[in-house]
């Protein structure tokens, strides 16, 4: 399975809408875009490998494995990505 994200880049915000098999699963909002700096930015753009993921703090999530010099890139529920 390969998921799509197709993004739009705003200069407080990225907001994207993620596709599975060629359907629509939901949007997306992630941190602007700031040169894939740590904690402030949108990771570059690329194909990532997902690893099924568990905490206590946001329950079952994602991983994005691999991202050039970053680490601990989680999709999970949210409602701010600033936040």
């Amino acid at each position: 399975m390969e998921l799509e994200l197709i993004r739009t880049y705003y200069e407080n915000g990225t907001d994207g809408e993620l596709h599975c098999d060629n359907g629509f699963r939901g949007f997306t909002i992630e941190l602007p875009w700031k040169n894939n700096q740590h904690a402030i930015s949108c990771v570059p753009e690329g194909k990532y490998e997902l690893m099924k993921r568990y905490s206590d703090h946001l329950g079952e999530h994602l991983q994005v494995m691999s991202v050039p010099g970053r680490d601990l890139i989680l999709i999970h529920a949210a409602n701010d990505a600033l936040k």
